[in-house]
């Protein structure tokens, strides 16, 4: 199935095919055309574009036609949003504290499509928790928990290689 993968300026990420093959080949591609010397069933990338592996089988009985895997699409985000929630039910004028919580960071590319990246980026990024637009001295972490004395409006600011991010 065809997979889309987000990629940071400064990440690599390491694309793999598998097959029950006896002897085979592999073959990589970019963008329809044949990597040089990417001929092993992994391959390490760091730019965007359209990869995809051709797997031969090759003696035995019968050697077969290239078979292609399928296609993985590797985007740079335009942006980030960060999404925060409450953990566990909260009902105004009647809990006493409230735990908020990072719940989806999502890389939104530039025709506006939205990729959960919450597994794969959530401990790269560095968090500072506002209160009425204001940064909280100390609330560095995905999560935060305030009493009903501490009313306002509170937002998640999340920061990774070139990109800000501000939840809702």
């Amino acid at each position: 199935s065809e997979e889309n993968i987000v990629l940071l300026p400064s990440q690599s990420k390491t694309l793999s095919v598998s097959t029950t093959a006896s002897s085979p080949t592999y073959q990589w591609f970019k963008d329809g055309v044949a990597i040089s010397g990417a001929t092993n069933n992994s391959l390490t990338i760091s730019e965007v574009g359209e990869y995809y592996a051709e797997v031969t089988q090759n003696g035995g009985p019968c050697t077969s036609a290239p078979i292609a895997s399928a296609t993985t699409t590797v985007v740079s985000p335009d942006s980030f949003e960060l999404v925060v929630d409450y953990v566990g039910t909260y009902t105004s004028c009647e809990n006493t504290d409230a735990t908020l919580s990072l719940s989806t960071i999502n890389a939104v590319g530039e025709n506006g499509s939205k990729t959960d990246v919450t597994a794969d980026l959530q401990s790269s990024f560095t968090y500072q928790w506002k209160l009425n637009g204001a940064d909280i001295s100390g609330e560095t972490s995905k999560t935060i928990t305030v009493s009903n004395e501490e009313n306002g409006t509170y937002s998640l600011y999340g920061t990774v290689d070139t990109f800000n991010a501000t939840s809702n």
